[in-house]
């Protein structure tokens, strides 16, 4: 017996061989009318020229034109016979087109081994569906759990963040009562250091004018004694520009004298030397008149210095006599203060005291009233949880409901179908007109289903489904599958598990196992110890 494809492949071929022949007739009938058509203008065109007569130049002319016409006329038929031909061919490509697509989709319709591969990938793609339904639903539940779990950690969470922000905050206004406290008590201590500093520089003001006044009355009178001697200074000073001046204008006029007269340059040095002997004289006596006045300024100046040092000394002891009654003074009152600031610190820590117990017992009335709060909460949460868990149950219960309910259809649909196919196998075994035109049609169809459908939904076929020739069609990854796939059933038959696997060269069978077994019991026998050396 021939398989499907072979027999598929042997009616293809046929079909081949036979379009191959009709080309060929038809090549052939189209070169003899052509080549018949050629023959017959020849003919003419040769019988003309034997039967043509000696015409004049328009004569000849006008019956080559009429010739030309007879010719242009019978090609022009030619053609028209031709097309004729092409379009009655082509109608009836069209005619046949059509009936083997009308056949086609009338076998493609009741061919039961169709309809039965059809209803397998249907069936598969719905066990596809279901089974991705079912995973997304699982996962649907498990983000669900997760989500629960999420917010009751975010609950608690918040709670405890709650509980937190109340103790920071109560921590928080203790620290700003403590703060507020001290910030009080530096306060009266600035303002009175403040006041004391007032005071103080009231006083100081007074004493400081006093002694400034009595600083700038000195300051005058040294002023006015040291204006006169600047005053006598500048006036020696005075006197001895005059004198230099006037000793420049002597010279000018002695040297003008020494130009204009030298035949008495004796005369004039003696006179010149008498003039300066005088004025060597003159200066001498004025120079130690500058230096007794000098020497009279400096004394003076001596004892009004003594004087300002007696003032002085006496001012100062006049301030730290002043000073030390300040000191006095100051200590009274820091004692004072002291006194007045321990007391008020004793007041603020006696209210800081009754504070403090007044805050705790507000305290542990918040802390009492949020732990009911959060107990109550907690119980809402439970019921919550309860109640989602009630509800999921029911669908759950719904769900299986439904899933039997739509298995319980699709079982009546099979049955249904089966009966209906069974009508037709009888009827379409009582009818008996398949041809191999119609089994190539089938086959065809076959391997599309199986190259476009069944090998995405593979995994959820039936096993026998899918025949032994038709995994050919298959994706090569799906072929390498199926054929691990055997090769793991035949390891499981053989008995052959685990890491064993790598230890077997090739695909194991009983018989195989069995001889082995046999040599390693020989091998065993043929020595008489049990260890080989």
């Amino acid at each position: 017996m021939y398989s499907r494809q072979a027999m598929s492949d042997y009616y293809q071929k046929q079909q081949e061989r036979d379009f191959q022949k009709q080309s060929f007739e038809r090549y052939a009938t189209d070169h003899t009318q052509v080549k018949a058509a050629n023959t017959r203008f020849d003919r003419i065109e040769y019988k003309a020229a034997e039967l043509k007569p000696q015409f004049s130049i328009d004569e000849q002319r006008m019956i080559d034109e009429y010739e030309k016409d007879l010719i242009e006329k019978a090609r022009a038929e030619e053609e028209n016979r031709a097309a004729l031909e092409q379009a009655e061919a082509d109608r009836r490509n069209e005619s046949e087109r059509i009936r083997l697509e009308s056949k086609r989709k009338r076998i493609l319709e009741q061919d039961q081994d169709l309809k039965d591969l059809r209803r397998a990938i249907n069936a598969a793609e719905t066990s596809k569906a279901n089974h991705q339904m079912m995973f997304a639903n699982k996962q649907k539940a498990e983000e669900t759990r997760l989500n629960e779990q999420a917010l009751e950690q975010q609950s608690l969470a918040e709670l405890e963040a709650r509980n937190k922000r109340i103790q920071d905050e109560r921590d928080a206004k203790q620290l700003q009562i403590q703060q507020e406290t001290y910030n009080f008590m530096l306060q009266m201590a600035e303002q009175k250091e403040a006041k004391r500093q007032a005071e103080l520089y009231e006083k100081n003001e007074i004493e400081r004018k006093l002694v400034q006044l009595e600083i700038q009355k000195a300051l005058d009178a040294r002023q006015q004694q040291i204006q006169a001697t600047q005053n006598q200074h500048k006036q020696a000073v005075r006197d001895r520009d005059q004198f230099l001046r006037d000793k420049e204008l002597v010279q000018k006029k002695e040297a003008e004298r020494a130009r204009n007269e030298e035949e008495q340059i004796k005369l004039h040095q003696q006179i010149q030397f008498q003039r300066e002997t005088e004025r060597a004289n003159a200066n001498k006596i004025r120079t130690l008149q500058f230096d007794a006045l000098l020497q009279k300024m400096a004394e003076t100046n001596r004892r009004r210095e003594a004087k300002l040092q007696k003032m002085e000394d006496l001012r100062i002891e006049i301030a730290q006599f002043l000073e030390e009654e300040k000191q006095k003074q100051r200590y009274l009152q820091d004692q004072e203060q002291a006194r007045k600031m321990r007391q008020d610190l004793v007041q603020a820590q006696e209210v800081q005291r009754q504070e403090r117990l007044q805050k705790e017992l507000d305290t542990r009335n918040q802390e009492e009233y949020y732990k009911n709060q959060a107990l109550q909460q907690y119980k809402e949460s439970m019921e919550y949880e309860r109640a989602a868990e009630l509800k999921k149950k029911q669908m759950l219960v719904q769900y299986r409901e439904q899933a039997e309910e739509m298995l319980r259809v699709q079982r009546e649909k099979r049955e249904q179908e089966e009966v209906q196919r069974r009508l037709e196998e009888q009827k379409l075994a009582q009818e008996q007109w398949y041809d191999e035109e119609s089994k190539q049609i089938v086959q065809e169809e076959r391997e599309r289903l199986i190259r476009e459908c069944a090998a995405q939904v593979f995994d959820y076929m039936n096993a026998g489904t899918i025949k032994e020739e038709d995994i050919q069609l298959l994706p090569a990854d799906l072929q390498e599958k199926i054929k691990q796939m055997r090769i793991d059933r035949q390891y499981q038959k053989s008995g052959v598990v685990g890491n064993d696997k790598n230890l077997v060269p090739q695909i194991p069978n009983r018989e195989k196992i069995d001889i082995a077994k046999k040599e390693l019991e020989q091998k065993k026998m043929a020595y008489k110890s049990a260890l080989p050396w």
